[in-house]
């Protein structure tokens, strides 16, 4: 009896943390977290496996589970983070209000629940329903997006709690008091209604932290872009400047030079013209005047990292300031996260039909645990070359194989 009790509450336990395990930060093997759930699997026995539902411990033995959830899975990934307390609440409403619902279609049918539970085989079988109902109503609400990414949770840790809590009240008194008498329809009406506004809740205020976020985003892309085309024009003006003042010299010198003066006069004019010939403005790598100055920077300012290049294309039709935030961005991270012992970059530039790639690669002391896509974890440099890459309808990824980053940029090129 006990053993099967056990097997319940693991069951629980596993159909709970596999709903909240994409929004921990912490990843485990199989092993250790099997381990971790055969654990968890017997505090959530001691806790609820031997109380009776009455009233006072009913909603003892609930707050206690909800409780514990919070901080088993949170001690999972070595941290109390209150944005955790949403996603086991939310796995707790929605698993209560299951189970009420299928217990109550079961009376509806004139199947006895409390016959079934007498037979342990059988309180497995709908420990198991449970567990598979919740788990795609809650993947579900994720595909819908009524249940928000822990990046919007984050930002709001308390409204979307508060949501919850008065969900969780709600649920304990109405049921536990057995208030509701879901064999009237009105109350049937006022359940799906009260129901329907917890999940337009959810989603109102995802999509207003959402809509924040993406606007504070586009503000970080501007600041960036703005900041990268004074820096471009700069450094254009300057070389014009430059080749200005060297074709003056030039022809000063070479009007010194053609008078009669005593030959040491000429010949050390002459060793002027000859170094002032050996001055290149800057080193050209691609003839495309703009990508040329970013990578003269960058190498000017990583002056310590060797730089090579592979680059084939013919026309660029992507703004120069959305070409450049990608160049310097994806330049910085690589050459800021650099293993010391190897310190070459490798930048490709290459034009397909219709696209640019734009891939930097670069060697890390250790492999590194990086979030293909989205840029979960990145700074604010990566999130500006995921804006970009959507908005001329391309992808960006960046992944570790071994010790070697791989970062790259595709854009459309029409």
């Amino acid at each position: 009896m006990i053993l099967y009790e056990y097997l319940l509450c693991f069951i629980y336990v596993s159909s709970l943390f596999f709903c909240c395990y994409p929004y921990l930060k912490i990843k485990k093997t199989t092993l250790s977290l099997f381990i971790f759930l055969l654990i968890y699997a017997f505090v959530d026995f001691v806790i609820t496996g031997n109380y009776i539902i009455d009233l006072q411990q009913y909603f003892i033995a609930n707050l206690f589970v909800i409780i514990s959830d919070y901080i088993l899975i949170s001690l999972y990934q070595r941290k109390l983070s209150f944005y955790i307390l949403f996603y086991t609440s939310l796995y707790f409403c929605i698993y209560t209000l299951f189970v009420s619902v299928f217990m109550f279609v079961c009376t509806y049918f004139g199947i006895t629940v409390i016959d079934i539970y007498k037979t342990l085989f059988l309180r497995i079988i709908f420990a198991c329903t449970y567990a598979i109902g919740t788990i795609l109503i809650y993947k579900g609400l994720e595909r819908i997006k009524i249940i928000p990414k822990s990046e919007i949770v984050i930002r709001s840790p308390w409204l979307f709690n508060f949501i919850n809590i008065i969900v969780i009240v709600a649920y304990l008194v109405f049921f536990g008091m057995k208030l509701i008498n879901l064999d009237s329809i009105l109350m049937r009406i006022i359940f799906l209604l009260f129901v329907c506004l917890w999940f337009v809740l959810l989603y109102l205020s995802s999509r207003s932290i959402s809509l924040m976020l993406e606007n504070n985003k586009l503000e970080i892309v501007n600041i960036y872009q703005e900041s990268t085309e004074q820096l471009i024009n700069h450094y254009k003006k300057e070389i014009e400047e430059t080749r200005k003042i060297k074709h003056d010299m030039k022809g000063h010198l070479a009007i010194i030079q053609s008078m009669h003066e005593l030959s040491e006069i000429k010949e050390y004019v002459h060793s002027i013209l000859t170094d002032i010939e050996d001055i290149s403005d800057h080193r050209f790598y691609t003839g495309n005047n703009a990508i040329d100055i970013i990578l003269m920077l960058k190498e000017k300012q990583y002056s310590y990292i060797h730089y090579k290049y592979n680059i084939n294309f013919k026309e660029i039709h992507i703004d120069i300031k959305d070409l450049a935030s990608v160049l310097f961005n994806l330049i910085d991270n690589a050459s800021q996260n650099i293993s010391s012992h190897d310190r070459n970059v490798y930048i490709s530039i290459i034009q397909s039909e219709a696209s640019l790639s734009i891939m930097v690669i670069n060697t890390v002391e250790k492999p590194l645990n990086l979030i293909s896509k989205k840029g979960k974890g990145h700074g604010y440099g990566l999130t500006i070359v995921e804006s970009i890459a959507e908005k001329y309808n391309g992808d960006f990824s960046i992944n570790c194989y071994n010790n070697q980053v791989i970062a790259q940029a595709i854009l459309e090129n029409v």
